[in-house]
Parts: C-alpha cells; structure tokens; sequence
C-alpha cells in the first residue's frame, strides 16, 4: 500500500511557487509566495511584461529566492515597481545591500 503523510505533501507544496496579480485603482499588486527557483523565472517574466502601469511587490510569502530571482526582483524594483512587504533579509538584500559585506582588505 501507497501512503503519503502530511508531511511529505507540505514538503511537495513548498516546492510550488504561486505568483498572483490584483489590479487596483493606482497600482497592479504581484504576489509572489513560495520558493522561486532558476525554473521559475520564465513565469515571473511573463508575468512582468504582461503588465503596464505602477507595479507594487508583495514579498512577505516568499520563502526563499534563487540568485537570478533577486537579480531580476532587484531590477524590477530599479525601474520603478515597489517593495511592499518581503522578509527583512531579503529586503535588505533587493534594496541593494551587499550581502556578504566584502572583506576588509589591509
């Protein structure tokens, strides 16, 4: 018999990553929750070049982000969409702090 726990369901599903769109009146708000890996990125650019208008980020549901995921959110957010919410690491790290800091050199 084939039995699957919860547990190895949560694991598959964090996996998953969802990305939603909400038109407002000043601004078009872009979910992204989950993990965003190199596989994922096709999706976000479709998602980004589908859009016009003022674009705000919600963060706060992504877990973790593959190196060209916070290349391109770093690049969004320098032609003009907004950070809303994102974990203070991540916003830290897209707001362009240099993470790790480069090592003094004497």
């Amino acid at each position: 018999m084939f039995c699957i726990s919860w547990h190895d369901i949560s694991l598959i599903l964090s996996l998953v990553i969802r990305i939603s769109t909400l038109k407002k009146a000043s601004c078009t708000v872009v979910v992204i929750d989950g993990r965003l890996t190199s596989a994922d990125m096709e999706e976000v650019v479709r998602v980004r070049k589908s859009l016009t208008g003022s674009v705000l980020l919600e963060l706060g549901g992504l877990d973790s982000c593959a190196e060209d995921g916070v290349r391109f959110l770093r690049e969004w957010l320098h032609n003009g969409a907004t950070l809303d919410h994102a974990a203070p690491f991540l916003r830290m790290v897209l707001e362009g702090v240099e993470w790790p800091p480069p090592l003094k050199q004497n």
